[in-house]
């Protein structure tokens, strides 16, 4: 049996001379326009139709993959220099504990601790200078206000060793002035039961504070 020519008539008004596509009485190029009892999975549109469909989802994926790989290099890139920073606050906090460390020992009975903040994070030197009286717990201490004006935190609980006492609970609000004197500054001064904290900035640079949480007996 012969092939069967394209029963499509041309835009000039001649039948088409092709051959009919498999199963179909048009050739392929007609066959958009005609379905022609051909089954639609074998039908141009449809093949056309899945290689946009394909085509979309590759290029949708392939977006995604790089802007998520491109989110995640940017979040490690940021936590390295969020990591250098605080390493260099840390060391930065050392040298000002050496240099002050004689001062405030002999003002502060139970001892001190010195602490930092950046981005509303706390960092702590290495040194701890509290007497074996006092503990301090940071769990429950965090920035709760922090602007170019003032700074609000919820200050960490204090454990008295000795008389079993736990101070908690406490907050503090300090003025920024953006100039730090350690030697004459007072602070703000907090008093407990039988202890006083007194809170004082050592360092106010703009993004990093740095400050003395101070331990005294109550007047």
């Amino acid at each position: 049996m012969g092939e069967k020519s394209c029963k499509a008539i041309k835009t000039d008004g001649m039948p088409c001379k092709n051959h009919s596509y498999q199963g179909t009485n048009y050739c392929y190029i007609h066959s958009y326009r005609h379905f022609g009892g051909m089954s639609i999975w074998k039908h141009p549109l449809f093949h056309t139709g899945i290689g946009i469909i394909v085509t979309c989802v590759v290029g949708y994926w392939t977006l995604q993959h790089s802007a998520t790989k491109s989110d995640v290099d940017k979040i490690a890139l940021n936590q390295q220099k969020m990591e250098f920073e605080i390493q260099q606050m840390k060391q930065r906090m050392t040298m000002t504990d050496k240099k002050y460390h004689s001062l405030w020992s002999q003002k502060y009975t139970y001892g001190y601790a010195l602490f930092g903040i950046k981005e509303r994070t706390f960092v702590f030197p290495n040194e701890n200078r509290l007497s074996q009286r006092y503990s301090l717990d940071w769990t429950n201490a965090k920035i709760t206000e922090i602007s170019e004006r003032h700074v609000m935190m919820n200050l960490p609980d204090v454990y008295d060793k000795v008389g079993h006492n736990l101070l908690a609970g406490n907050t503090a609000r300090m003025a920024r002035t953006g100039i730090a004197h350690p030697e004459v500054d007072q602070g703000i001064a907090i008093p407990l039961n039988t202890l006083r904290i007194e809170l004082v900035i050592v360092e106010d640079t703009g993004p990093e504070l740095t400050l003395i949480l101070g331990l005294l007996p109550r007047e």
